[in-house]
């Protein structure tokens, strides 16, 4: 479940820090030489920005050497996704009476998606990155409430009771067409590379299920599908200074955040800063961050990544002052109703993750895999209990995760007996409550733009473990009703689940 971000309140002991975060950054860049005359800004530009996969429309003609960062011509790229895809589920096929030619859902899924990516470099320290996606269908409808009018008589009694309000409603249409990004990347003498606009913010070093540094700034979560998949960024200025002759770069990022409301303007303690030091050591690489938010919980961050040979290894630790969690407390009671929430804004939470990955190129398998401890896990309460609580107190819900722990385990194979043959699998799991689940697949490509995938999606653990209800149809049952006296809490359907789906590719590519 996805909440939204809260703000705790304002933690005004710590008002000093962006000025520290501001003042120490722009030392160390007066403190260091810049880089020579003439020196290119390839390493730096493609660490700050990263490489657009996009196709050019024309081959330009060769350029001098000191114009190799400059495009003549504007690149288009992009992507198109779609797939016609079937699939049946089974609530209870481990202790219910299992029938495979009788689910208890079926469905089948169109689905068209695509993106369109622009990158424009008219000169070498200049550049402007643009990405929109959309989806089938183009259009988006949504209703909202158009009048309301008293009425002191009722003509259709009993159906009605008197006095009553009688309501309208109209339907919205709008396309189906999102900015995913757009932003700005400059330079200043080839030594200070920094970029302005709505863009994804990557800095931390977990690309795996659990990637608790790039939480701070991410607005979307991630995808256990896709791990490697680029998150959605806010509004953000990015700045990176490497140090001429060493491998340390230094990091200076300050967002904004996600606001829809124009008659609402921003603060200048509004604005999120962080800062980040990166040092490499041979195949080691370590860095350093601090992160402060006046409307936010500060942190320390620790991230390493090492490695020799095929073997990958990596670690977040955050450190955070305070929590914008509300941590539920049943003060003994089993009566919903009587419980209570706060948040705790002067301890000290601990989060940290470890992680690897094995790749052999000879054999085309990749195993990875990682385990996150969750300092800010609810104590007192289930995860059912919790996502109870949430959903009728929308203004305390958050995204931080419920349970202390948790691990996730990948494994795929190419070119199996044949170079159009792969499978693949993922699980994750909650350690805390032993509830999980485990998707294998295995998929063949007719060409290079088509291909048929068969896979399966199957939640195992005890009644109220945080998987079963987040299951292959993410279901749940609400039994609280304003019209009755019920307690406050909803009852999910938390058995255990499977679902199988056939998913043909038609026609997918990148241009």
């Amino acid at each position: 479940m996805n909440m939204p971000r809260l703000s705790p309140p304002e933690n005004r002991k710590l008002r000093w820090l962006p000025v520290a975060l501001m003042g120490a950054f722009l030392a160390l860049g007066a403190a260091t030489a810049q880089t020579p005359a003439g020196g290119t800004a390839s390493s730096g530009d493609d660490e700050l920005f990263g490489s657009e996969e996009v196709t050019q429309a024309a081959v330009p003609e060769a350029k001098p050497k000191n114009d190799f960062l400059k495009y003549d011509l504007v690149k288009v790229g992009g992507s198109i996704s779609s797939s016609l895809g079937g699939s049946a589920g089974w609530d209870d096929p481990w202790g219910g009476s299992f029938d495979l030619f009788a689910p208890d859902s079926t469905r089948l899924t169109p689905a068209l998606s695509g993106k369109v990516t622009l990158v424009a470099k008219p000169v070498e320290d200049f550049g402007v990155n643009a990405d929109f996606r959309f989806s089938y269908p183009f259009v988006s409808s949504a209703t909202y409430l158009s009048g309301a009018t008293y009425k002191a008589d009722n003509p259709y009694t009993p159906l009605l009771v008197d006095p009553y309000v009688s309501t309208t409603s109209g339907t919205i249409s709008a396309p189906n067409i999102s900015i995913r990004s757009f932003y700005s990347k400059f330079s200043f003498k080839d030594s200070l590379f920094m970029s302005f606009g709505k863009q994804p913010i990557a800095w931390g070093v977990s690309k795996g299920f659990f990637q608790p540094a790039d939480d701070i700034f991410a607005l979307s979560s991630v995808d256990f599908s896709d791990t490697a998949a680029e998150r959605e960024g806010p509004l953000a200025f990015k700045a990176m200074y490497s140090v001429p002759r060493t491998m340390t770069n230094f990091y200076f990022l300050a967002g904004f955040p996600q606001s829809t409301n124009t008659s609402d303007p921003y603060k200048f303690e509004d604005v999120r800063l962080a800062l980040k030091a990166e040092f490499s050591f041979g195949n080691t690489e370590l860095a350093l961050a601090g992160f402060y938010g006046k409307n936010d919980n500060p942190r320390a961050i620790l991230m390493a990544t090492t490695g020799t040979g095929d073997f990958n290894f990596y670690g977040e630790a955050i450190a955070k002052y305070g929590s914008e969690r509300y941590f539920i407390a049943k003060n003994g009671s089993t009566n919903a109703s009587l419980w209570t929430s706060a948040q705790k804004t002067e301890d000290f939470f601990f989060t940290g993750t470890l992680g690897g990955f094995y790749t052999n190129s000879d054999s085309n398998i990749t195993i990875s895999a990682q385990v996150l401890y969750n300092g800010e896990s609810q104590g007192e309460v289930s995860a059912q209990e919790a996502y109870s609580w949430y959903l009728l107190h929308s203004s305390e819900a958050d995204r931080s995760r419920l349970s202390p722990w948790y691990a996730g385990i990948t494994f795929s194979k190419s070119k199996l007996f044949t170079d159009d043959l792969s499978v693949s699998l993922y699980g994750v799991t909650n350690l805390s409550d032993l509830s999980g689940m485990i998707v294998p697949s295995i998929s063949y490509a007719f060409t290079d733009y088509s291909n048929v995938k068969l896979s399966a999606n199957f939640t195992f653990g005890a009644a109220e473990g945080e998987f079963l209800i987040n299951g292959p149809d993410n279901r749940y049952i609400a039994t609280h009703s304003v019209l009755t006296s019920l307690p406050p809490v909803l009852a999910f359907d938390t058995t255990p689940g499977a679902a199988v789906s056939l998913t043909f590719t038609l026609g997918a590519g990148s241009f």
